[in-house]
């Protein structure tokens, strides 16, 4: 007799905190660090925000953590509304979780489209039936910040896993969101690289957990004097409204801190709003806004790179900022 597979309770929350029960036996929501399955999953199901006219009686719904708290999604959306003429007709609603709610959402039916970060998950929900990935969106990419003046001296590490390492020695403090985002996978993939076991981290109090949005982790951090692993994009908008000044950047590049940004949709998807926006996503006036977006900003530089490019451009990283603050390392095991 087959063994039965275990099925995971998702809560999906309203903003007036009305609870909707769902249960999966995708085992994207298996346990693990942050969450052992002894409770629901509670994942969002309001817009935080909407593109278009309110009342348009389409609306298609989108799922991602990332891109949404940036404005880039915010551009990607309008645009296309007005472009096709559309802003009257069809909303389109933004739904903030992170990667792996993303998708249980897009299996629930709760969004359409997810844009989510995590490869093996993406390959997991397709191999299950139920999500297909359509192409990559967007090329994202995870950093290293931390206190200017480098307590830890990573700067004396050739990697981002020795860097990792140098904090670990020094118990230089540092954050994690602790949420189960991609973030928090990426980030205990570099401590098992640097050879940090969960009990070395346990040991005293200088890895902290401390819950909240990534601009909020970086604020936190900024506000501590703590190491953190973000991504870029966030990393630009909270240097653009001031949150962290005290921060620099350690590492960042390559493949190991690659955090490429997918499309997908349910395996059955076939309605006409939700297949002409995933179409335009890929096309070239959706990845010049992608691959410009920033630049007009005190800054000056991309948040992100287009479906093409994996890499920044040398020019772009973050080390050329015009101020002194930002250190860099280019980033390998």
């Amino acid at each position: 007799m087959a063994c039965r597979k275990p099925t995971y309770r998702v809560d999906f929350v309203s903003q007036h905190g009305h609870r909707e029960q769902f249960h999966t036996s995708s085992e994207i929501l298996r346990a693990d660090a942050y969450h052992d399955n002894s409770r629901p999953h509670e994942v969002s199901s309001s817009a935080l925000e909407t593109y278009g006219d309110p009342a348009a009686p389409n609306v298609v719904r989108i799922g991602n953590g990332g891109l949404g708290p940036t404005g880039l999604l915010r551009a990607l959306c309008e645009t296309y509304l007005e472009e096709r003429d559309l802003w009257e007709r069809l909303r389109i609603e933004w739904v903030c979780n992170h990667s792996r709610h993303t998708q249980v959402a897009l299996q629930a039916g709760v969004v359409d489209i997810g844009l989510t970060y995590e490869r093996a998950e993406e390959d997991r929900a397709e191999l299950e039936g139920w999500s297909t990935t359509i192409d990559m969106l967007c090329h994202d990419h995870f950093v290293l910040v931390g206190p200017r003046d480098d307590p830890a001296a990573v700067t004396s590490r050739l990697h981002v896993a020795g860097g990792f390492d140098a904090i670990a020695t020094r118990r230089a403090p540092f954050h994690t969101r602790g949420d189960g985002s991609a973030t928090m996978h990426k980030e205990h993939q570099l401590w098992t690289s640097a050879r940090v076991t969960d009990d070395q981290r346990d040991e005293g109090s200088w890895y902290q957990r401390v819950p909240g949005t990534p601009m909020e982790a970086l604020d936190n951090a900024n506000k501590h004097n703590a190491y953190l692993l973000t991504d870029r994009a966030t990393y630009i908008v909270a240097k653009q409204r001031g949150l962290a000044d005290g921060l620099a950047v350690f590492f960042e590049g390559g493949d190991v801190l690659l955090n490429s940004c997918a499309i997908v949709v349910r395996s059955d998807e076939d309605r006409d709003p939700v297949c002409k926006l995933v179409a335009w996503l890929r096309e070239p006036d959706a990845q010049e806004i992608i691959a410009t977006y920033g630049e007009e900003w005190d800054i000056g530089l991309p948040l992100v790179t287009p479906s093409h490019q994996r890499e920044v451009d040398q020019s772009s990283l973050l080390r050329t900022y015009k101020q002194s603050e930002v250190v860099w390392k280019g980033a390998r095991l």
